[in-house]
């Protein structure tokens, strides 16, 4: 490293920064090697397929928490903005010439569904909103790769060149080490069963015809219970290896891994630029090269009740950027996303901003949507908190990053679960309007549950 890292490490030092941060290069590795990396703390994944600033989709790998900011209740916003401008105004860095087109140090978590008055298992770790700046972070845009490391003034091995220099050294020698073999797990599954799904149907079919609620979006909740501990860095890589076209995430917080693979944008920002998807209306695949697959995206386009229920989310985010935006690009119809096991409706979203924003001030327009949540957006969210089978923690939230400027990008945090020691709780919804059956609402639900079951070794 031609003596960079010893320079650096003076430099910060010597200028009393009480975040440091140290970026250099790193080898090139597939992003589920670097994630086995032995290094201590809570874990982060983000893999996104969109591109970054420099027009390349960028994985990332953490460990450790330097810093973190909360926030919590309904002022979570607020607090969040606070402590992370407070956070980056504090932040000094040094990079090596390599790595100047890495991105920018950011902070990586998410925000819960809605303000919870107690957190219960599994969500006891998971504040209302949380957002962690990573230790030690693994970037690769597959040509390129770059190390950072975050240090408190104080620290025992603050600015430790040789530290640094022994964690590159490990990163290569993961680069030539064998792959290994996830043993199979064995497992027990538990589904919020039929019955009480078509109770909750019944009540919200009810609501809607009395005009309480127009849409609303229950969830069914999946417990597993293993016989071995479960593996979040095994699941985060099969889910990754089956859905490559969705941003897959995993977020440490005590011993529980919440993650997913996304396949829906809550919201993408650079400079005034905005991009966000409506993404509701789904039907199930028929498998790869069968016609009746086909027929069934076909179906879906055609569907009186999916495009009512995809255009209830279309107006609902349209709503939200209209009054900040100065200009607005919407398709005039949806068209099929098609997933590995799943069909939706799609419409893709673009703006431009009418003034300087920052990247949260768009989450908190936006989350959360009518295709997780239904509307009116209080009496669903009223209806959700009376009638689920258990609380949502960061199920259903937004989960992304931002940096010092304001940029940042959210997806919505479906097609997830959380996972802790042997059990494991996963969670899917299906959107409810006028003419929504229950008994194919619920097989939805199952269809979307097995990225995860898949994702843990029980489903194909």
């Amino acid at each position: 490293m031609d003596g960079f890292v010893l320079r650096a490490c003076k430099d910060l030092a010597a200028s009393g920064a009480s975040l440091a941060a140290i970026t250099v290069p790193a080898p090139v590795l597939a992003i589920e090697r670097a994630a086995r990396a032995d290094l201590a703390g809570p874990i982060l994944r983000w893999d996104s397929p969109a591109p970054d600033r420099d027009g390349r989709a960028w994985s990332f790998a953490g460990f450790g928490e330097a810093a973190c900011v909360d926030g919590s209740g309904d002022a979570r916003f607020d607090e969040l903005r606070r402590g992370a401008d407070e956070l980056f105004a504090r932040l000094v860095e040094r990079r090596h010439p390599d790595v100047e087109g890495a991105p920018p140090p950011r902070l990586y978590g998410g925000v819960a569904f809605r303000p919870e008055p107690a957190r219960i298992a599994p969500w006891t770790a998971f504040r209302d909103a949380s957002f962690a700046l990573p230790r030690w972070l693994y970037g690769t845009n597959g040509e390129r790769a770059f190390l950072r490391v975050v240090m408190r003034a104080g620290e025992p091995l603050a600015l430790d060149p040789e530290a640094i220099e022994a964690t590159l050294a490990g990163f290569a020698a993961i680069a030539s080490a064998a792959e290994g073999r996830d043993a199979p797990t064995e497992a027990s599954i538990e589904r919020t069963s039929p019955e009480v799904w078509g109770a909750m149907i019944g009540d919200a079919l009810a609501r809607i015809r009395a005009h309480e609620l127009e849409k609303v979006v229950p969830m069914v909740l999946c417990r597993v219970s293993a016989e071995t501990s479960l593996d979040a860095a095994a699941a985060i890589a099969r889910i990754g290896a089956l859905y490559p076209e969705c941003v897959r995430f995993a977020f440490q917080r005590g011993p529980a891994v919440f993650l997913g693979a996304s396949p829906e944008r809550l919201v993408q920002k650079t400079g005034l630029a905005v991009e966000a998807d409506a993404l509701a209306g789904s039907a199930p695949r028929r498998g790869e090269g069968d016609p009746r697959d086909a027929r069934a995206a076909a179906g879906l386009l055609e569907s009186d009740k999916d495009r009512r229920e995809h255009r209830v989310v279309v107006d609902a985010v349209l709503a939200a950027l209209t009054p900040i935006a100065r200009e607005l690009r919407v398709p005039g119809a949806p068209v099929v996303r098609t997933l590995r096991n799943v069909h939706h409706l799609w419409t893709p979203i673009a703006a431009t901003l009418a003034r300087p924003m920052h990247v949260l001030d768009l989450v908190r327009a936006l989350h959360p949507t009518p295709a997780v949540c239904g509307t009116p957006r209080e009496a669903a969210i009223r209806w959700i908190a009376a009638h689920e089978p258990a609380t949502r923690g960061w199920y259903a939230g937004a989960v992304g990053w931002f940096d010092a400027a304001g940029d940042g990008a959210f997806s919505v945090a479906i097609r997830s679960g959380v996972l802790a020691h042997r059990e494991a709780w996963l969670y899917a919804g299906a959107g409810i309007v006028e003419g929504s059956d229950a008994s194919l609402e619920y097989a939805e639900t199952r269809v979307k549950q097995t990225a995860m079951l898949t994702a843990l070794g029980l489903a194909s």
